[in-house]
């Protein structure tokens, strides 16, 4: 016996564009739990899997998935940096009242995120000879009035 996991004939798509990428990751999620969802019906439909184990596996993949999207909420800004954290001011003092001690492999950036934008390290000297090639050239078209 051969069974197919139950799928639209004419599936809504729509392109996504997010400034983050966690939001790909959700996005993607999301997916993995529309084919989980249309697996365990099809497999319900069927007579494959029984309609409570199945109603259960929905309803924990959804209150998960549901969870994972509320983190954010709880996200505050509070303002503060490492440095700032290193001088203890009133900022990381009050940071840490909230949120508790921050862990030593943070604060010295050895524990990061795993999306974390990565650090361009130029030679020695880069940024000072810019700054006086940018000082020494003429200044450019104004673009914003349309001249060019």
């Amino acid at each position: 016996i051969e069974v197919r996991v139950a799928a639209s004939l004419r599936p809504y798509r729509i392109p996504l564009q997010f400034a983050n990428p966690y939001a790909y990751q959700g996005a993607h999620l999301i997916g993995e739990y529309d084919t989980l969802v249309r697996t365990l019906l099809s497999g319900c439909h069927v007579g494959l899997l029984d309609r409570a184990s199945s109603e259960q596996a929905v309803q924990l993949g959804g209150r998960r998935i549901r969870g994972v999207f509320v983190l954010p909420q709880g996200y505050r800004f509070l303002g503060i940096d490492r440095a700032s954290v290193r001088r203890q001011d009133e900022k990381a003092q009050r940071a840490q009242a909230l949120m508790g001690d921050l862990p030593l492999a943070v604060l010295s950036g050895e524990r990061q995120a795993p999306q974390v934008p990565r650090k361009l390290r130029f030679p020695e000297g880069y940024r000072k000879a810019a700054t006086q090639a940018s000082l020494l050239s003429p200044p450019g078209p104004d673009l914003q009035h349309g001249e060019a």
